[in-house]
C-alpha cells in the first residue's frame, strides 16, 4: 500500500511492476543511473545525471534535462512525449528519462492516483523505442 505525502508534489514513477513515489520536499532533485542521484534509475539507458528537477522561488518545479549545467543527457528527457533541454512542470506531466522504461507522472500529492495505469504512460511510446515498456494491465 502506498502512503501518499499530503503537503508537496510527487513523482510517481512506474518501472516494470514496481511503482515508486518520491516526495519533491527539497529545492533540488537529481535523477539518474548514479547511486548519489536523489532519485535512482538502474538503467543502462539512463545517464549518471539523467535531469535535475528544480523549485524556484514561486514554488515552481522545472525539469532540466542533463546536469542542471549545460550538459545534456545522452538519451534525452522528455516531457509528454517531447524532448526537453528545459521544462516547467505541470500536474499530470507524462516524464520519461532516457528510457521508455523509465516513466514517471508529476502530481500534486492530494490529487495523485494512488495507482498510476500504466496503459496511460506508455500510449505514446513507441517512437522513442521498438521494445515493449510495461504490460498493460486489464
Amino acid at each position: 500500500m502506498l502512503t501518499r505525502v499530503t503537503t508537496h508534489p510527487v513523482l510517481m514513477m512506474i518501472q516494470k511492476q514496481d511503482q515508486m513515489v518520491f516526495s519533491l520536499d527539497h529545492d533540488e532533485f537529481t535523477v539518474g543511473r548514479s547511486v548519489e542521484a536523489d532519485i535512482h534509475i538502474p538503467h543502462p539507458q539512463v545517464s549518471r545525471i539523467q535531469a535535475v528537477i528544480r523549485r524556484d522561488q514561486s514554488g515552481q518545479y522545472h525539469l532540466i534535462d542533463g546536469d542542471g549545467q549545460g550538459c545534456g543527457s545522452r538519451n534525452g528527457t522528455y516531457v509528454n512525449w517531447e524532448r526537453i533541454q528545459h521544462q516547467i512542470l505541470q500536474v499530470g506531466d507524462v516524464i520519461c528519462f532516457g528510457s521508455p522504461t523509465a516513466v514517471a507522472q508529476f502530481n500534486h500529492s492530494k490529487t495523485a492516483p494512488k495507482r498510476l495505469r500504466p496503459e496511460i504512460l506508455v500510449q505514446n511510446t513507441e517512437h522513442l523505442s521498438t521494445q515493449a515498456v510495461f504490460p498493460i494491465e486489464s
